[in-house]
């Protein structure tokens, strides 16, 4: 996204020339414009200019604006990417159709110029708070990493939900008011409305998308919360002399707390047999192995630029434990697969601290287990993890 001192980049798929022609006078000053006559030129230009907001006619040759927004949302780099339908259709199910293929907002034709800049604006605005979140949710995310030590968690996690709760309880209540309100006006006066007003009016269409954006507002209040509830949770628990332990709460618990990482095409599959013996560990200390593995793993994926998978799996093999991460990314040099496990060696650049294979080396050594990477023929890296069932400290 660029930064707000910038034009941001939209771009205009349409079939007419007029329609084209309409949108650029009203968006010209605004922003810098990309222009497309058809659903295939629209992908093709997206591709190449990166743009932070689409405008897609619906009825276009080859390729309609349906398809090209299906795609948009199944392209890693774009799947956040704002989409606006301007269109003729004007039928409900034409409408729903739009919002479940993952359209962000819907204005019918004929259109006015200043309700197509109000809102394009309020969807780059949305979209750069969204992009400064999580750009300060991975800078937050880097100094856990720097420090490797769950005392920054701590602080961190009491800090994000000082600084998130407070707003995120108002944003809730207002949207569940929202919804609330919407929904006595469409009951009592849209019909009065209907009368007055002409089709497609902005009036009646902001009475009839208000409810669905106040619930999408607070689906998402209810994720950071769970999220933030999570990191509390974890770093609030004292480091604990070993105790029985299920692998497969370890597990979910390092996911909740790597999903700043593991997004955007990322599909996780985990596989941890339900009749799998408690271990005797510190979780707390397992939790750490596998976010640093968990997060390695995502990164590597998109190293490549690509949809990928990170598999969790476990078996028991007599009286020891056996668990893997298996990324589909491109794998490890063969020449540094045993130099990954020094301290401060690092691939991530300014952005590692070459610390977390180390640590993690550590702490299962210190359970009595041991830790292996290789190169599967499949592809990707495999970290192998093998932890016995009685505990470490016997």
């Amino acid at each position: 996204m660029n930064e707000p001192s910038e034009k941001p980049r939209l771009l205009i798929a349409d079939d007419e020339a007029a329609n084209i022609g309409a949108l650029v006078s009203a968006l010209r000053d605004y922003a810098q414009l990309t222009v497309a006559r058809n659903g295939t030129e629209a992908l093709e230009r997206g591709n190449a200019c990166n743009p932070d907001l689409y405008l897609l006619d619906i009825k276009m040759p080859g390729i309609d604006g349906y398809e090209v927004c299906r795609r948009i949302r199944a392209d890693t780099k774009q799947k956040t990417v704002p989409v606006i339908f301007i269109t003729s259709l004007d039928a409900e199910q034409d409408e729903s159709l739009g919002f479940e293929v993952g359209a962000n907002d819907y204005i019918t034709k004929p259109f006015s110029p200043a309700i197509v800049r109000a809102r394009v604006k309020t969807q780059i605005e949305l979209k750069r708070h969204r992009d400064h979140l999580e750009a300060l949710a991975e800078a937050r995310a880097r100094q856990l990493v720097h420090s490797e030590r769950l005392a920054t968690l701590g602080t961190l996690a009491a800090g994000v939900a000082h600084e998130i709760n407070n707003p995120l309880t108002c944003i809730s209540a207002y949207s569940e008011l929202l919804g609330a309100m919407q929904q006595q006006i469409a009951s009592e006066h849209r019909a009065v409305l209907e009368e007055k007003l002409d089709a497609g009016d902005p009036v009646l269409n902001f009475i009839d998308n208000c409810g669905k954006y106040a619930a999408t507002i607070f689906d998402s209040c209810d994720r950071v919360a769970r999220i933030v509830s999570s990191m509390q949770t974890y770093s609030k628990r004292e480091k604990d002399n070993p105790q029985p332990t299920a692998l497969a709460d370890c597990v979910d618990k390092a996911l909740q707390l790597c999903s700043h990482t593991v997004k955007y095409g990322i599909d996780t599959q985990v596989d941890i047999p339900s009749d799998l013996p408690e271990l005797i560990v510190q979780p707390q200390q397992i939790e750490q192995v596998l976010i640093n593995l968990i997060n390695n793993g995502s990164h590597a994926i998109q190293e490549i630029n690509e949809e990928g998978v990170i598999k969790i799996q476990a078996r028991l093999d007599g009286d020891k434990v056996i668990l893997t991460v298996h990324d589909s990314g491109p794998g490890i040099p063969p020449e540094k697969l045993d130099t990954i496990w020094e301290a401060f060696y690092t691939s991530k650049g300014d952005k590692g601290t070459g610390l977390g294979l180390s640590i993690s080396r550590g702490i299962i050594e210190e359970h009595k287990g041991t830790i292996s990477v290789e190169n599967p023929a499949e592809g990707g890296a495999r970290f192998t993890i093998t932890l016995p069932t009685q505990s470490h400290s016997e």
